[in-house]
């Protein structure tokens, strides 16, 4: 297993692998992921800035991805029915659109991608890791949840076809 950034050869696959939760979203009722977002332009863009990072399995396929981010989330500055268990600023590491591939839901990738998440907010020095998720999004919650992450509130949606939607937002202390 291997966690690496994305390159414009993943561009495809990490495609596929939003499609597949799309498709995945839409069969269980949650409204997430409908429109255009994510897509290839995400994908690009997330290689474009250094926040796009891919989890390869022992034979170097890649089998989920995610992009993680290490500046202030402006959503996140606007916490409503909680707060956060750290300063509002930050620092803290993001973690945004984490999905796994077909065949691949059920072995333990996504908690890899939130252990690699975690190891690099210690490694910068921060304290905690953020993420939000739709509320009918009950394996992403219970997943949060076993790994450790307290459910601190609702934050709105400022950017995507999503604008506007209210999400759950998690954090854990590193």
């Amino acid at each position: 297993m291997l966690i690496r950034a994305t390159t414009e050869c993943d561009v495809e696959a990490v495609g596929a692998i939003y499609a597949y939760a799309k498709k995945a979203f839409r069969e269980a009722g949650i409204p997430q992921w409908q429109g255009s977002y994510p897509d290839a332009d995400t994908v690009h863009s997330d290689v474009a800035a250094g926040i796009g990072y891919v989890l390869c399995d022992d034979d170097g396929r890649v089998v989920g991805a995610a992009a993680l981010t290490t500046t202030v989330e402006e959503a996140y500055n606007f916490i409503f029915d909680g707060s956060w268990l750290t300063p509002l600023e930050g620092p803290y590491v993001t973690v945004h659109r984490i999905s796994v591939g077909e065949g691949s839901r059920g072995k333990g990738w996504s908690k890899r991608i939130f252990a690699f998440a975690e190891e690099l907010a210690r490694q910068k020095g921060f304290a905690s890791v953020r993420v939000d998720t739709h509320e009918q999004n009950a394996i992403m919650r219970r997943l949060l949840t076993s790994s450790g992450y307290v459910q601190c509130g609702t934050i709105v949606l400022l950017e995507s076809d999503e604008k506007g939607a209210p999400r759950l937002c998690y954090e854990k202390l590193v």
